[in-house]
This record gives C-alpha cells, sequence and structure tokens, in this order.
C-alpha cells in the first residue's frame, strides 16, 4: 500500500537538521554523523563529521559510492526492522549525501532511486518488495551545514539532507532498503558518509552493503583504514531516517478506536472518508494499478472486517 504526503517542518536529529513530513514521525533512525570536537576549519556554528582515530587505528573512509552517472552504476544498502505489533506507513527517507568539491547551499543531488527488499540484496530468496531503479522519488535536498571531513581538516564535502518519497504501509519485519542518487555531473558523486559516532572506527553492529557495477556484486562495506596492511577492517552502516506514521496492527480498525467493540460503523465511515479523499491507506487490496483505489478495496474491507481482530 502507499502511504500519505504531507507539508513539511524542521527538526533536530543527531546533533543535524531534518526537515520532515508535519504529520509524520522518526519511525526508524539508523545513526548519526556529527563528531566533537569541531575542527578548527569548520565555519563557526557549522558542525562535522570526521574520520575517526581509536586505538593507534585510523578510519579511511571518507565516504561510500552510491552515484550513477555514464558508465557507473554503483548502490548503497542498510537494513532496517519494524518490531510490530505495529505497521508502518513510511511516507519518506532522508539520506545523508555530498558532492566533493560542492560549494554552494543549494543541493547538487538531481535524482534518487529507491527499493525495499525483504531480505539482504544479493542474498538467496531475497526480493524487491517496493520500487525500482527507474523512478526518481527525490522531494528535496536541504544543506546540514555540516562538512564531512578527513583527519587533516577540509570543507570541501558539504553535507545534504536528502529528502526522498517513499509511500508504503509495511508489516512488522526485517527490511533492507537500498538507493542509489545522481547528481552535478561536473563533480565526484554522490557520495555517502558512514554512520559516524566519536571514539568508535565503527557502529557497533554494522551491516551496511555496497553494489558496484565493475564488480555486479553486493558486498559488506568495510573501513580498512589508510593502511589496511596492519589496520583491522570495520564494518560500517549508514545514516538514514525514515519517516511515517504507525498503523493499527487490526486493518480494519480504521479509526484505531480501543473500545468495546473494536470495530463499528464508525470504520466503515472512516475507509469511506479516505477512498473518498483519495487516501491511500484506502488501497485494501495493496494492488498498483490504475486507478489505485477500486470496488475490490471496498471488498477486501467488508473481507476483513467480517474476519475480525484477533
Amino acid at each position: 500500500m502507499r502511504g500519505v504526503r504531507y507539508p513539511t517542518i524542521v527538526a533536530a536529529c543527531a546533533g543535524l537538521s531534518w526537515s520532515f513530513p508535519a504529520a509524520a514521525q522518526v519511525l526508524h533512525d539508523n545513526g548519526g554523523l556529527v563528531t566533537t570536537p569541531t575542527p578548527t576549519c569548520i565555519p563557526s556554528g557549522a558542525t562535522a563529521s570526521q574520520l575517526q582515530t581509536v586505538g593507534g587505528f585510523a578510519n579511511g573512509l571518507i565516504g561510500i559510492g552510491c552515484q550513477v552517472i555514464p558508465g557507473t552504476s554503483n548502490r548503497a544498502a542498510d537494513d532496517f526492522v519494524i518490531p510490530g505489533p505495529q505497521s508502518w506507513n513510511i511516507s519518506s527517507v532522508q539520506l545523508v549525501l555530498y558532492q566533493t568539491l560542492w560549494a554552494q547551499t543549494s543541493s547538487p543531488i538531481t535524482a534518487v532511486n529507491l527499493r525495499i527488499w525483504d531480505g539482504q540484496p544479493g542474498t538467496a530468496g531475497a526480493s524487491v518488495i517496493w520500487g525500482d531503479t527507474v523512478t526518481n522519488r527525490l522531494a528535496s535536498g536541504t544543506f546540514l551545514n555540516s562538512y564531512r571531513t578527513p583527519a587533516a581538516c577540509s570543507t570541501s564535502r558539504m553535507l545534504f539532507a536528502v529528502t526522498a518519497n517513499i509511500n508504503t504501509i509495511l508489516s512488522p519485519g526485517t527490511y533492507w532498503l537500498d538507493w542509489q542518487a545522481a547528481g552535478n555531473l561536473d563533480l565526484q558523486g554522490p557520495w555517502m558518509p558512514p554512520v559516524t559516532i566519536t571514539g568508535f572506527r565503527g557502529k557497533p553492529g554494522a551491516n551496511g552493503i555496497q553494489f558496484q557495477s565493475a564488480f555486479g556484486t553486493w558486498d559488506a562495506v568495510l573501513d580498512w583504514g589508510p593502511a589496511p596492511e596492519t589496520s583491522p577492517p570495520i564494518a560500517q552502516d549508514f545514516p538514514f531516517v525514515l519517516f511515517g506514521t504507525l498503523v493499527s496492527a487490526c486493518y480494519p480498525n480504521c479509526d484505531e478506536s480501543t473500545g468495546t467493540p473494536l470495530l463499528t460503523a464508525n470504520d466503515f465511515q472512516c475507509f469511506l472518508n479516505r477512498f473518498a479523499a483519495g487516501d491511500t491507506r484506502a488501497n485494501c487490496d495493496e494492488s498498483t494499478g490504475t486507478p489505485l483505489l477500486t470496488a475490490n478495496d471496498f471488498q477486501c474491507f467488508l473481507n476483513k472486517f467480517a474476519a475480525g481482530c484477533s
């Protein structure tokens, strides 16, 4: 099923300013970027995401390629878990991307495509359950007033929160989101920095992966440091935030009441109102055709209402 789009507001998340749907909430935050102390070359009032050195071992991975440019098609992916019992109506995702040497506060990102998998991409049995590699789902891009920098301070990598529309409902389980972005063809990238935590070379439990068209496989993203012959490789994760709303574990309980009986005539009216408004939460049969909402959705709702909620 598809979700609903809302106007946006701005809030703080993980030390950065994120723009997100006003009627939405943070469903999943995969990790932050800001490190301390802020390097001296960073402009006053801005923050930085700096490569970490821990126990004498330095990180060297500034960013991962997830770009589509002539002759190259790279993707990045990471997992998220919907714990239940409620489903998630995911309206959008925000990624953090940059293009080296871009020096404007307007975003250089021109396109984003997304897919959601029911298992790890590239593994047996995993399949795409939403999205594709063609549709441009880019909604907006906002400068985070933050910079990705190696140990030697640099301001050549301005970080942008890039919003892409998802609009789907998922039941409890483990999923993988993979993405790809296009940007200014005169510059390198787009790139995505890994999750960065002060005092850590990687996020605990990290399992991010990357697809490179040159190799044709999905591989673990590891930071080998500047001296791979001596530095132990460390798995990396990617910073992304999923926004949306929680969905009742019982679909026919449209008005999300908690009384007894749980299902009443109000639920019929709620469903009718959603259908009349073109609200894609009324796509009970989860069809993908045009029109999205049909008489089949009424029959689907009637069947689920009759079955009740356990």
